[in-house]
Order: structure tokens, then sequence, then C-alpha cells
């Protein structure tokens, strides 16, 4: 953070929700254009359009590593349009994409970005001068991913089907508070 005054810290803070903003916008409208998206690569499959946006989407993402902050943003904002792009298009991408293994990650992938960093410190933390470093790299894949799964099953999933219950509540009696009784006797009932 450049400045350590409110308006500093404010502006700072403005300019990160901006930037995540933009990626907002960018997934909903290819989300409302999500038919003319495939119909395109539908048209164009016999040149494998699916295949040349997926290799130019992952090389726009490489300018991650960019030094310029414009040109970063800019080449991921691009690389991802076209990572997702290819990834709708009715090609081998999407057959791959729809493996089993894949949805599999693909369902718990926001579990898994929860728990990473905490078992990385974790397995650093106790294991760091007892283990040699390849070996910890090893250890922490299975960790990760099945903390990811439990996180998942014991968190992500309850806590989604009690935001839906209390949608379902709210709909059925928008004029009145839902209380906590409410909201457990709607679950004997579903």
């Amino acid at each position: 953070m450049p400045e350590t005054s409110l308006t500093g810290t404010i502006l700072w803070e403005l300019q990160h929700t901006a930037y995540y903003t933009i990626f907002f916008v960018i997934g909903a409208s290819m989300a409302l254009n999500l038919d003319r998206i495939r119909r395109f690569f539908e048209t164009t499959s016999k040149y494998h359009a699916g295949e040349f946006v997926m290799c130019a989407g992952l090389l726009m993402v490489q300018t991650h590593w960019s030094q310029t902050h414009a040109f970063h943003n800019i080449g991921v904002a691009t690389g991802s349009v076209f990572v997702i792009s290819a990834a709708l298009a009715p090609s081998r991408i999407e057959r791959f994409l729809l493996a089993p293994p894949l949805q599999f990650l693909g369902r718990i992938s926001y579990s898994v970005y929860l728990v990473q960093v905490p078992i990385l410190a974790a397995v650093t933390f106790f294991l760091q001068n007892v283990l040699p470093l390849w070996s910890m790299i090893i250890i922490v894949y299975p960790l990760v991913l099945t903390s990811g799964w439990a996180f998942h099953v014991l968190i992500a999933e309850p806590c989604a089907r009690l935001g839906k219950r209390i949608t379902r509540l709210q709909q059925q009696n928008p004029q009145r508070p839902i209380s906590i009784k409410q909201i457990a006797s709607s679950r004997v009932q579903s």
C-alpha cells in the first residue's frame, strides 16, 4: 500500500475492487451470451477454433508474470475469456473438461482454494526441518485435495442448502422476517 492515510487506504481498496469488478462484468457478459458463444464455435469447429482459443488463452495468461501492471491485467482478462470460451466450445476440450475427475475438482475448487494456504503453511511449519522439500510437495497435494473435499462436504454444501432454504422461506412471505425456528422446521419438511 503506497499511503497509510485513510484516503490512501480507501483509494487503494477501491482500485482493487474495480479490478475484480471488471472480471465479474466480463463473466456476466459471457453468461448472458452463452448461446451465441456456443453457436459461434459450432460453426467454426471444423477449423478447431476451440483448440486455437485455448492455446491463445493460455499464452495470454502467461502475461501474469509481466512486470507491467496494465499489460498483466489486460492479458489475464483476455486470456481468461479465451480459456472459458474454449471450454464452452463443442470440442475435445469440452469433452476433456467434462470428464468425471475434472468435474469433481471443479465442484471442490473453491474449498480447495480456501484450505490450500493454511495447509501449505502448516506442512511447511511442522515439517521444514524434518523432511526434504520434494517430499513435502508430495504430501501437500493429497492433503489439500482431501481437506478441500471434506470442507466442501461438511461446510460448503450445507451452507448452500441453508441459503436456498432461507431464500425459499423469504420468497414465501417477503413481508416478514425469517426466524431460526422457521429455518429449522423447513429442514424437517424438505
